[in-house]
């Protein structure tokens, strides 16, 4: 069976791609608003793509919402953003590459909406993206990456890489916040949180990519999840904000394989043999998106395939959802690797799948969005659909066809295509599922990062 076509589908405007080179693309979307997000800049839209903020760098907006400014200026990349469910707000972080007030090491920076409406305006907090504390082995130069944020009932979860100043890898970053506390605009110093680094895989090697799940619906502990090997490290915390908090972690076996990334050929334009695009150099096959919703957490991963002797290896998008009702006991229900083609691709043509995103809604219905590309195709965005009452995900369809190669001006063997496509569920009804992800526009001018963004509504 094929994916219904989008209902709504448009352009985010041009500009998002301020941060340089394609990366993190983000949505958000309460009842009334849809907000997206580049690597660098964010805009705000009303549902039908009429934009009301933006596009605007990371360093404006947060500046404009009460972030104190910095003479050197901050640095900011990678924004993240998701829509808390709960209370009905938008929260949108940002790391740092240069210190923030009062810290001599790189910050994340996070606000958090007053209403769901975003032009309403936002409470700005921020701390420490490296641990400084005692014990936390912090070194001059440390600096932190690949921001991840979650949100449960009560709690804002926010996670990140922190490397040596040389870039060797330490440890994953951990930092609870009270999300009630904070929506209610107390100073940053009286909100209540917790801060971890060095957690392990059960061979003792460091967790790398803890992804907390973005959470729908009851839920008395928070979940998180990291990829050891073929395994799912699926943590739990209960108690979260209290001394009486309790970590525990279930070692769960994928029944599914792991293969080795391959990165993706694209088609050629006045170039013959554009560079690959990258299917996750950075973050190999680590989770990318994480959902609770009614004791299953779902989440995806980049994966590759060899379909058949014709088709070769072939980047693939990787979904997996686990029963934790009975947590330690885990329950694997989905590991399913998909990509190669669609049924309305003429036979015998292959494709690569890659980044991809996925949300949940209320029916356990869910929709993942990822890059498609091939020697026969410019890069480009594709739904699918798995409804709860169905056996097997559906075939994809066409958001938005790439218009021209990918370029960036990296100099690299292959063209660093981002590392996210994004999904949110709309609060509105808690059944349509948003999503956005960047496409190459048309372009001849391979030295520039010729991307922008689509967004669409199944």
């Amino acid at each position: 069976m094929i994916t219904p076509g989008p209902s709504v589908s448009w352009q985010a405007s041009g500009g998002l791609n301020a941060g340089g080179e394609g990366s993190d693309q983000q949505i958000a979307v309460s009842s009334s608003h849809v907000t997206v997000s580049g690597r660098a800049a964010l805009a705000f839209y009303k549902k039908d793509g009429t934009k009301v903020y933006g596009v605007t760098g990371a360093e404006v907006f947060f500046t404009a919402e009460g972030l104190p400014k910095s003479a050197s200026g901050y640095n900011f990349y990678d924004l993240r953003m998701i829509f808390d469910s709960y209370r009905k707000r938008f929260w949108i972080t940002a790391l740092t590459a240069n210190p923030g007030p009062d810290s001599v090491v790189p910050s994340l920076v996070c606000a958090v909406s007053k209403s769901e409406n975003p032009l309403d305006g936002f409470y700005v907090y921020w701390w420490d993206s490296v641990p400084t504390g005692s014990g936390s082995d912090h070194e001059v130069g440390d600096r932190s990456d690949y921001d991840c944020i979650g949100i449960s009932e009560h709690v804002f979860v926010q996670t990140n890489k922190v490397s040596k100043a040389d870039g060797t890898f330490k440890h994953w970053r951990v930092v609870l916040r009270d999300a009630d506390q904070m929506t209610k605009g107390l100073p940053g110093p009286t909100v209540n949180g917790w801060e971890f680094w060095g957690w392990n895989n059960p061979d003792g090697s460091e967790a790398y990519i803890i992804q907390p799940a973005v959470h729908h619906g009851p839920s008395l502990s928070i979940f998180l999840v990291d990829k050891w090997g073929n395994h799912a490290e699926i943590w739990r915390i209960d108690n979260a904000l209290a001394p009486t908090q309790s970590f525990h972690r279930a070692d769960v076996a994928l029944p599914g394989t792991s293969g080795t990334l391959v990165n993706s050929p694209q088609k050629g334009h006045f170039v013959k043999n554009p560079p690959p695009i990258a299917m996750g150099p950075q973050i190999a096959d680590a989770f990318l998106k994480a959902v609770y919703r009614d004791h299953k957490l779902y989440f995806t991963a980049n994966n590759s395939k060899n379909w058949s002797p014709e088709s070769g290896t072939l980047a693939s998008g990787r979904l997996i959802r686990a029963n934790v009702e009975q947590y330690p006991d885990v329950a694997i229900e989905i590991d399913r690797t998909f990509g190669v083609a669609a049924e309305t691709d003429p036979q015998g043509t292959y494709f690569h799948y890659a980044w991809p995103s996925i949300e949940v809604n209320k029916n356990g219905d869910m929709v993942l969005c990822t890059t498609r590309t091939s020697p026969e195709i410019y890069p480009e965005v594709r739904l699918s659909a798995y409804y709860a009452k169905e056996p097997d995900l559906r075939s994809s369809v066409l958001l938005k066809a790439g218009e021209s190669p990918y370029y960036e001006q990296s100099g690299r063997t292959y063209n660093y295509y981002g590392e996210t496509t994004a999904s949110s569920v709309d609060p509105s009804d808690d059944t349509a599922i948003w999503v956005a992800a960047q496409y190459p526009f048309g372009t001849t001018n391979p030295n520039f990062a010729n991307w922008s963004m689509w967004v669409g509504k199944l």
